[in-house]
């Protein structure tokens, strides 16, 4: 896999594995290219371009996990939550923990890949 030409050396990490069955929040109704860019592709406020997590996306690879991150975040209920089956090469993966989430993965993706047509909608958001 080619990532992308300013991401840091050693990442993703060696340990990452091939992704497989990812979770991920997004902002729309349906899953688009740019739902899975890097905190530093996306410059986001607090992306650090040393840190190898920043050059991946935050994702949960099991449903306890996705439930826990909404009890956690309820907010985020007003999101949709995404579901896809990646294949090998169009991402990898690793177990990323925070104190509160023990269970986040960090998933980086080749470099210009759009993986967003694997995803549908598995929780739609509160309201919708």
């Amino acid at each position: 896999m080619v990532f992308h030409p300013d991401i840091i050396t050693s990442c993703p990490p060696s340990d990452a594995i091939d992704a497989g069955r990812v979770f991920r929040k997004i902002d729309g109704s349906s899953a688009v290219a740019k739902d899975f860019v890097s905190d530093v592709e996306a410059e986001r406020k607090y992306r650090d371009p040393e840190k190898c997590e920043c050059w991946g996306c935050s994702v949960w690879c099991d449903e306890e996990a996705v439930e826990l991150a909404l009890a956690l975040f309820p907010y985020w209920k007003k999101k949709s939550i995404v579901v896809g089956d990646l294949l090998p090469g169009e991402g990898v993966l690793k177990k990323t923990p925070s104190e509160n989430q023990p269970r986040h993965h960090t998933l980086w993706k080749p470099h210009g890949l759009d993986i967003s047509g694997r995803f549908v909608v598995f929780r739609a958001p509160d309201g919708a």
